[in-house]
């Protein structure tokens, strides 16, 4: 993607709410339910890696 394009996108959104209000919501969502937000849950997927990667 351009920077042109990126712009434009950008300018779209701007005069269109609703579509970036559900970006908005659509981002807030992923955020919650990814393993950022889950400490536990992050070092236990880490754990799983290196473990895999030690065999």
């Amino acid at each position: 993607m351009t920077a042109d394009e990126y712009t434009e996108i950008a300018v779209q959104l701007l005069y269109d709410l609703p579509s970036l209000r559900a970006m908005q919501h659509m981002i807030d969502e992923r955020f919650r339910s990814s393993l950022l937000v889950d400490p536990i849950g992050l070092a236990r997927d880490l754990e799983s890696h290196f473990a895999s990667w030690a065999r």
